[in-house]
């Protein structure tokens, strides 16, 4: 039995409040200093736009067929506003300034980050952040302020809400400015990290005797309390959760030590501790989990729990062993998000209403696909929600079994047992089931089950 381990989370500042959205009025000619709506019709980034932005600058020099045929070079590796600036032989704070006037879009030389921004660079991988010249600043009521010095990029601002799940508006910088933004935005991400690790001890047999303290922290703010081991995982831990990270990965190489998250399907560089800090950190997690902390060469895995206030959080934890170390993978399984709902998923009208239907139907498979976190499960427990589970038989097998549902007979695949996913499915199909979620199909003799399964209803 695993032993609950209690994380509270650190204060952070409190997000502006949210500003009342205001009723719907006529449109007005932009005002300049304003902050306009992400797409500005003119800043669509096509070859018309670059001719229309041209004028501005330089009218005599622009060709618009030079600019055409460096917008429309398939693979052309510039940004549409390298080209621009290239084309009309323009520095790139006079074209910003003359952008800035003729459409109303802020300018700012020098902007400030704040830390109500700190969501941008929770969310947006460093690598886009860098590529696309962007860098969320602070927040405006409802909306993130983002500073570029791209403005014709109209589909990576829409991705930028998407990903923020939140309106932004953008702010005109020069490059060298966005540059800076984004360096220390994502450098705050790792000082937490180097203020624990300066009191880390560095001999193996102090790092192995601070990782088997099993002294729990109450409260993340009394870091001064805790060993400097329980302190840098905890704060791993948070962090992780307060991204949520469906995993976190920990991974030793030759010459540095990479922790990085899985969030939305994709595995986002967390932070970089020092490589002599790989024994601490993976001694304090098989600690948690209950495994031989000695043992380092040969896989082991085990589970733990986390509390954050009223979270359950369990962890799976999987160790394996590499030329540089041992590489541990961490699952995070938030048990308070159990109830799941498609209308919650972000998923298009189109899309939830036809799988609505295929959930309604009598038999049949709903087969559902994709990379590593991308919600392969989560989809399918919110589907489960629809269904009636007084009058149905509902049915699951799983491995491992990843949230508790209600009403729901779950079983676990147990190979040295004998429950494999085949051998459970034959058994669960003599339960008189009406629907069965099936975790994983991964071999012949599961899919010709469960294709006979759907077919007979």
């Amino acid at each position: 039995m695993t032993e609950d381990h209690d994380i509270t989370s650190p204060a952070t500042p409190s997000p502006d409040p949210v500003e009342p959205t205001p009723a719907a009025a006529a449109p007005t000619a932009p005002v300049p200093g304003a902050a306009p709506d992400v797409v500005t019709p003119p800043l669509n980034g096509g070859a018309e736009a670059l001719e229309r932005v041209a004028r501005l600058f330089s009218p005599v020099s622009a060709r618009p067929e030079h600019i055409r045929q460096f917008a429309s070079t398939p693979g052309a590796d510039e940004e549409p506003w390298d080209i621009l600036l290239s084309s009309t032989a323009t520095d790139e704070l006079t074209a910003l300034e003359a952008l800035s006037r003729q459409y109303g879009l802020e300018y700012e030389p020098e902007p400030r980050l704040e830390d109500s921004a700190e969501r941008f660079f929770d969310k947006v991988p460093a690598a886009a952040a860098r590529r696309h010249q962007v860098a969320g600043i602070r927040r405006r009521g409802r909306a993130m302020v983002v500073a570029t010095s791209q403005p014709l990029q109209p589909a990576v601002f829409a991705l930028l809400e998407r990903d923020l799940e939140m309106p932004i508006r953008i702010v005109l910088a020069p490059r060298a400015a966005v540059a800076n933004l984004i360096n220390r935005g994502y450098e705050q991400r790792q000082d937490l990290v180097t203020e624990i690790v300066e009191d880390m001890p560095l001999d193996e047999s102090a790092i192995e005797s601070a990782a088997s303290s099993l002294s729990q922290a109450t409260d993340l703010l009394q870091l001064a309390r805790q060993t400097p081991v329980i302190r840098l995982v905890n704060m791993i831990l948070f962090e992780a959760l307060r991204r949520r990270a469906s995993d976190i990965h920990v991974q030793p190489l030759e010459n540095r030590l990479v922790i990085r998250f899985r969030v939305d399907g994709m595995l986002v560089d967390a932070f970089s501790p020092p490589l002599s800090l790989a024994p601490a950190i993976s001694s304090r997690l098989k600690v948690m989990a209950e495994l031989d902390i000695a043992n380092r060469h040969a896989p082991q895995d085990g589970q733990t729990t986390v509390r954050i206030g009223s979270r359950k959080i369990d962890i799976r934890l999987s160790c394996v062993p590499t030329i540089h170390g041992e590489r541990l993978v961490l699952r995070l399984l938030d048990q308070s998000q159990t109830q799941l709902h498609l209308d919650t998923l972000g998923m298009f009208a189109e899309m939830q209403g036809e799988l609505d239907d295929l959930i309604g139907r009598p038999n049949g498979m709903v087969l559902v696909t994709g990379p590593t976190g991308s919600g392969k499960t989560t989809t399918l427990y919110a589907a489960m929600e629809r269904i009636d589970r007084a009058t149905r038989n509902v049915m699951t097998i799983e491995d491992p079994v990843e949230y508790h549902l209600d009403g729901i007979a779950q079983v676990q695949v147990n190979v040295k047992r004998g429950v494999t996913f085949a051998a459970g499915l034959r058994s669960l199909l003599r339960q008189d089931p009406d629907v069965i979620l099936v975790g994983e199909i991964r071999d012949a003799e599961t899919a010709s089950i469960a294709v006979q399964a759907a077919l007979t209803g």
